[in-house]
């Protein structure tokens, strides 16, 4: 094997390359690997179509999939990364450039849209996600806050990651109770 991104097979993730990106907007390329369980897991930015279906199973259950496009979406500093397990979608998270009220002059994104589907839940993909989409972020944008409303369930999660609640808890119709998040990434 030589040492060409493609020439190993079992790294199918590298067959973007082959891909014209340059016309796809609002996507780099950003491949990480993990290996966990017999599983390869790669982490590679995505398109927000590419985001729908997992997005309608895991978020908005029963609702049609026009239903589950985001404001800011296709906006130009918006991301959106898939993790990838033996090259099956199986994870999803977007990231948009908002302003958060309570920190007006600094640059923020929001983290939204993260799922994880059912029979991989509980194996830190979305860790992993969000990790990986923190890094990007510094590298291309440098904010100085992430943050994200997150289901109460999940609170863990982020806790673990650095994250600090910010509030009180409310409700997000037809959604459920959440918690808000933030982070002051470090420079």
């Amino acid at each position: 094997m030589s040492g060409r991104p493609g020439s190993n097979r079992r790294h199918s993730a590298w067959k973007a390359d082959a891909l014209p990106t340059e016309l796809l907007p609002h996507v780099s390329k950003y491949i990480i690997f993990f290996y966990f369980g017999g599983v390869n897991l790669s982490i590679q930015n995505i398109t927000a179509e590419d985001t729908l279906p997992i997005r309608q199973r895991m978020l908005r259950r029963g609702y049609p999939l026009s239903d589950c496009h985001f404001d800011k979406d296709l906006a130009p500093s918006t991301r959106h990364w898939g993790a990838y397990a033996n090259e099956e979608l199986v994870g999803i998270l977007s990231a948009m450039e908002n302003p958060l009220e309570i920190y007006p002059k600094q640059m923020a994104f929001q983290f939204r849209g993260m799922a994880v589907i059912e029979s991989y839940q509980r194996n830190r993909i979305a860790s992993k996600l969000l990790i990986a989409a923190e890094k990007q972020l510094q590298n291309e944008f440098n904010p100085q806050v992430f943050w994200l409303n997150a289901r109460i369930h999940a609170q863990e999660l982020y806790l673990h990651l650095n994250y600090q609640s910010d509030g009180a808890v409310f409700e997000i119709p037809t959604v459920g109770p959440h918690l808000r998040y933030t982070k002051h990434p470090s420079t």
